[in-house]
């Protein structure tokens, strides 16, 4: 595992730590960070992953449009590596 990924794991875990302790707005943080690190390093499944995990959290928080925007991310990231495998 890169220092990237384990650092943007860190956060990502942090992230749903703070949602746990009720801190929403230090999860966001931290998510937003795991999230930039992924997009910099190019780590399309993991980046994928924490978008779906942050969808979660944000749906649990009742909000929808958030979290429907963190599945659409990605879901456009997937359609990219899918297409990038069909050529």
């Amino acid at each position: 595992m890169n220092e990237r990924l384990a650092e943007s794991t860190g956060h990502h875990l942090l992230g749903e730590a703070m949602e746990q302790l009720g801190d929403p707005a230090a999860a966001d943080d931290e998510y937003h960070m795991a999230l930039d690190l992924l997009r910099d390093d190019g780590v399309d499944a993991r980046l994928i992953e924490v978008h779906i995990s942050y969808a979660s959290v944000l749906e649990r928080r009742s909000d929808l449009a958030a979290a429907l925007g963190q599945l659409k991310q990605a879901a456009s990231i997937e359609s990219g590596r899918t297409s990038h495998h069909a050529r």
